[in-house]
């Protein structure tokens, strides 16, 4: 069982030569139980195991380098956000999705992993759509929003929030910076285009 983030060692050279794919099966499959039939998404033994997944290669772009596959993992952690009409008009447990965002060991990692991938979608190296970095992070505004309601959680930004104004000066500017910077931009990008 995993109990710290980020993971000390390196990843094995092993965890190379698999599949990406097999990561996207298992975020759309969940994504889609999430969504769709939200009893047996509930009814599932392995949700802790699939939250691990998600915050060990969400949250890590040595183990998961594809920041696509990133980002749909932070969509497929919306699936279990409560109170949040999925299809059938069924909507999932809230005391089921409470227990997960509390409870879980690696859960107080959580924030840190969002704004990780909110950034790093940003600065694939690609050229990816300005509208496609929007469907991206959607999610994340959505689980950030749910996160803040949580003192364990608030905890958390507030300690990023610190590192980053002790750090402001480093030359790399600390994640809660370039995450602020970046939510600004598309702040006022969208303000721009609805005047326009």
């Amino acid at each position: 069982m995993i109990r710290q983030l980020p993971l000390a060692t390196k990843p094995n050279r092993q965890l190379s030569y698999i599949p990406e794919f097999i990561i996207q099966n298992i975020t759309d499959y969940l994504t889609f139980l999430g969504r769709f039939n939200v009893q047996l998404f509930e009814s599932l033994s392995s949700v802790n195991e699939y939250v691990t997944l998600v915050l060990v290669f969400m949250g890590d772009a040595n183990r998961l380098r594809n920041p696509h596959l990133r980002a749909a993992l932070a969509e497929a952690f919306e699936a279990i956000l409560p109170n949040k009409q999925h299809g059938g008009g069924r909507t999932l447990n809230s005391s089921f999705a409470e227990a997960i965002f509390m409870h879980h060991p690696l859960i107080e990692h959580l924030p840190r992993v969002l704004l990780d991938v909110f950034v790093s979608i940003e600065l694939t190296g690609q050229a990816v759509a300005f509208e496609q970095k929007f469907n991206y992070r959607r999610p994340m505004y959505e689980i950030l929003d749910y996160l803040w309601k949580f003192d364990k959680h608030r905890e958390q930004v507030k300690k990023l929030t610190a590192y980053a104004e002790e750090h402001i000066d480093d030359a790399e500017a600390p994640l809660v910076l370039r995450f602020i910077n970046l939510l600004m931009n598309d702040a006022n990008f969208l303000l721009d285009e609805a005047l326009s």
